[in-house]
């Protein structure tokens, strides 16, 4: 079983075909798909919808760094269903967006940070252009964990985060672009530190690169890692599922 830790299913694209969707993951042995929160107005649609697929789809509650909105919203929405959701996200810092943002998006991700040891649960972490004050921020912090999604740091970013705390690293389509420099990152990193993530309905992977992303494609993310690391695909499957398990706490 392949599992996808970071796939927006409740997003408006795929309204006309949901089912269809999931189907087809199910086919392609993507037997559980993560959620992340991304602003009050859609956590409805996602906490509706995961309800429709209970062991499958798993959700998430957080404020997105792009997203305008409040802490109150999640704060609640934890309190209300908190036994729900499986991590604290999809949160973080963003520069490549919203450049002059960047002290409220700070203020925020440290209320994600807190919510997260006070619940004990994993974050989801989205870093764009913006490694060197989400390392600063991790260091003010003991004992954080969590998924860095859509990775695309460096090697040097990558050991530096793994000394910060309890961190996996998602990795996406990107991988498989041409020109991508991920491939030599992913090549150094430990498989024991890698889960798969689609981020649907974005970065579909080659040959699909430019269409709607979806879970169906988590397997040719693990082939392009297989063939990096020289490995077989199963080894992928089978570490970064127990990977996933692991870190959401799901069986």
């Amino acid at each position: 079983m392949y599992i996808d830790t970071h796939s927006h299913l409740f997003s408006p694209e795929f309204d006309t075909d949901i089912d269809i969707v999931i189907a087809s993951a199910l086919e392609r042995g993507v037997g559980k798909i993560i959620m992340p929160a991304i602003c009050a107005e859609s956590y409805d649609a996602m906490e509706n919808l995961a309800a429709r697929y209970p062991d499958i789809l798993y959700s998430t509650m957080g404020l997105h760094p792009t997203e305008e909105g409040s802490m109150e919203d999640v704060l609640t929405r934890f309190e209300q269903k908190k036994s729900r959701y499986v991590a604290v996200g999809e949160c973080g810092l963003d520069l490549y967006w919203n450049p002059e943002t960047i002290e409220r998006q700070k203020e925020i991700l440290r209320s994600h940070f807190e919510l997260s040891q006070r619940l004990n649960l994993p974050l989801i972490l989205h870093t764009r252009d913006a490694f060197a004050p989400m390392k600063e921020l991790l260091s003010e912090y003991k004992g954080l964990r969590g998924v860095m999604h859509g990775f695309a740091g460096t090697r040097q970013d990558y050991h530096e985060i793994l000394e910060l705390g309890d961190f996996l690293f998602g990795i996406g389509g990107v991988v498989t672009f041409k020109n991508s420099a991920l491939p030599e990152v992913v090549e150094a990193m430990s498989l024991d530190h890698i889960v798969l993530e689609t981020d649907s309905p974005y970065l579909s992977p080659v040959p699909y690169r430019g269409k709607r992303n979806d879970s169906s494609r988590i397997p040719l993310i693990a082939a392009k890692i297989a063939e990096i690391k020289g490995i077989s695909m199963k080894e992928v499957e089978e570490t970064t599922t127990r990977n996933a398990l692991r870190m959401f706490n799901i069986s």
